[in-house]
């Protein structure tokens, strides 16, 4: 979504399918604690860069080490 390659409604759409899968298969699993996975979710530094003043950040292909 952030690249340009696919519209909002479509990344929405898209987020709202994998919550969807996942918490399905938990179910399938028997798992008591049910979790989303967070596919929302960016990258924790990203995220916490965002909240600085001052700081540019890019889009690219790379992440951060701890990332999913």
């Amino acid at each position: 979504f952030t690249a340009g390659k696919i519209s909002e409604e479509e990344y929405v759409t898209s987020i709202k399918e994998e919550i969807r899968k996942v918490v399905e298969l938990q179910e399938e699993l028997d798992i008591d604690v049910l979790v989303h996975g967070e596919p929302e979710r960016n990258d924790m530094v990203e995220y916490f860069g965002e909240q600085l003043s001052g700081f540019a950040f890019t889009v690219t292909q790379d992440s951060s080490i701890g990332s999913r």
